[in-house]
């Protein structure tokens, strides 16, 4: 992919030149934006010549953010080829916070959320996360995931993954020659945030728990952001992975958010 400079280049080429010492008048560029183009002068074997470039301000946001999406997708795509068997179905890819339904229990997630977005850019440079916590059927996976789809909307890197889904994807590498344990938890290391959904449905032993340690480490030493949705308590949480575990992610995320109230399944009946 060519770089901004080489477009400029490229376009000063075929503009129109105009010799002399003196600086021409800005041009008018043809985009419709209005935006006052600068000549730019160059020197050639037949003398110096003035050349107006055709990309604005503008185009040239609009390449850097086409560029940036590109790069988005390879990075997802690419931890995507790692779990071929996708946490987020359609959804979570169909989450948001406008189509989330609060009720008086739960509307403290919603939000805690919005305000975790607002300042999205400070949370996630200083790797702040947040835990939600609650009983099944309140909302917690929708919360999490509605964040991820807005901050990959803004172009951060962020990814949406189940625990027992990374606990499987890592026991799997051991039976395979293009995939190794390290491959996964490098790819996991990579995006600015990480959710992890259902913390604490996976069948607990040493070795998940030290795997666990190690992925949420990982992230807490290098600031990156994590999300968590669990239905453990602070109580549970503590019981199940020890101490280690719980006050990384406490320091990271803060109190967890305590949803509370009837499953979403019950007050529909």
């Amino acid at each position: 992919m060519k770089s901004v400079m080489d477009l400029v280049m490229e376009q000063i080429s075929t503009c129109p030149t105009m010799s002399g010492r003196e600086e021409p008048p800005p041009a008018i560029c043809q985009c419709g934006c209005g935006e006052l183009l600068q000549p730019v002068h160059f020197w050639t074997p037949e003398g110096g010549v003035w050349r107006y470039p055709t990309i604005c301000s503008r185009q040239d946001q609009e390449y850097k953010r086409r560029k940036k999406a590109a790069s988005l997708r390879e990075s997802i795509e690419w931890i995507d080829e790692i779990f071929p068997r996708r946490s987020m179905g359609p959804r979570q890819l169909e989450a948001t916070l406008d189509n989330y339904e609060p009720f008086e229990g739960i509307l403290v997630g919603l939000k805690a959320a919005r305000i975790y977005l607002e300042n999205w850019e400070e949370n996630v440079k200083k790797g702040r996360g947040l835990i939600f916590q609650g009983e099944v059927g309140l909302g917690k996976t929708h919360l999490i995931a509605a964040i991820v789809n807005e901050l990959q909307r803004r172009l951060v890197f962020s990814y949406f993954l189940s625990v027992p889904l990374f606990l499987e994807r890592v026991r799997d590498s051991f039976d395979e020659e293009n995939t190794s344990e390290g491959k996964v938890m490098r790819a996991l290391a990579a995006p600015r945030l990480l959710a992890l959904n259902d913390m604490g449905a996976e069948k607990s032993s040493e070795w998940a728990i030290e795997r666990l340690y190690q992925l949420i480490d990982d992230r807490y030493n290098y600031r990156s952001s994590v999300l968590v949705a669990t239905n453990l308590d602070a109580r549970g949480l503590a019981s199940v992975y020890g101490s280690r575990i719980v006050d990384r992610l406490y320091e990271m995320c803060g109190a967890p958010i305590r949803l509370e109230g009837d499953s979403y399944r019950k007050r529909r009946r």
